[in-house]
């Protein structure tokens, strides 16, 4: 990761989309606008593709939820609403004493 002038470069996983980085990196989608204005090439609907590098302030003044920034910075907590489902394993159903899952042979497991 490298830093500079209250930046550092954070890079996008698989899945990532511009809200997931706004809540991830300054703890609210409502910085999306932050996040927009340090990466002046991006957008509110741009595509990111894995391994992009973002600009992310390292200090966060007035930030609207500082308290949710402060924990997913401190226990590295990564944002991804997008890559939640695999074509080899999916939830099916869920109970009080297992959860179903499909395997590639189309076989229920636990």
């Amino acid at each position: 990761m490298i830093f500079y002038d209250n930046h550092k470069n954070v890079l996008v996983e698989s899945g990532q989309d511009v809200w997931d980085i706004a809540l991830q990196e300054y703890g609210d989608v409502a910085e999306i606008f932050r996040l927009l204005s340090d990466n002046p090439a991006l957008t509110i609907d741009s595509s990111l593709v894995p391994l992009m590098p973002l600009s992310i302030q390292t200090k966060v003044s007035g930030a609207s939820r500082q308290t949710v920034l402060d924990f997913f910075r401190t226990n590295a907590i990564k944002v991804n609403t997008h890559d939640y489902f695999t074509d080899s394993c999916y939830l099916l159903q869920e109970n009080g004493d297992a959860i179903l899952q499909e395997n590639n042979s189309h076989i229920l497991v636990c």
